[in-house]
């Protein structure tokens, strides 16, 4: 494997990884959204 081929291969992996991190950041925003809406003035939550 030439050093522009190792390189393209490592580039995949950790655009892959960012991609898994995006998703799981995604995950905790909507759960996070959906914990405060209740919370909100006016939502009749204590």
């Amino acid at each position: 494997m030439t050093e522009r081929q190792a390189l393209q291969k490592r580039r995949q992996i950790l655009l892959g990884k960012l991609a898994e991190a995006a998703d799981e950041i995604k995950r905790i925003d909507d759960r996070l959204t959906f914990l405060l809406e209740g919370r909100k003035p006016g939502s009749g939550a204590a």
